[in-house]
């Protein structure tokens, strides 16, 4: 597993092929210990606590939209770590 490590510790990668291995190995409670330390609950959503409110002030009529840089930037980073491209 030599791409699942590197110098700074495990990889995207090699977070993958442990949970894996754990869910094949029927260890369900490993891989759920470890969404929870991160902060997700039973329906793998982040906890609202951990999402940064909007300090954009606006009506309850309001939203508030991405621009097209904003849409293209995120779209980049999306590519840069989808594996089916």
């Amino acid at each position: 597993m030599v791409e699942g490590v590197n110098e700074r510790g495990l990889t995207l990668t090699g977070f993958l092929f442990l949970h894996a291995l754990f869910i094949e190995k029927g260890r369900l409670e490993t891989t759920w210990t470890v969404l929870r330390k991160f902060g997700y609950n039973n329906d793998i959503k982040l906890s609202d606590d951990l999402i940064p409110h909007s300090s954009v002030k606006r009506a309850p009529d309001q939203s508030v939209e991405l621009t097209n840089e904003a849409i293209e930037y995120l779209r980049g980073i999306y590519e840069l770590f989808d594996g089916d491209l």
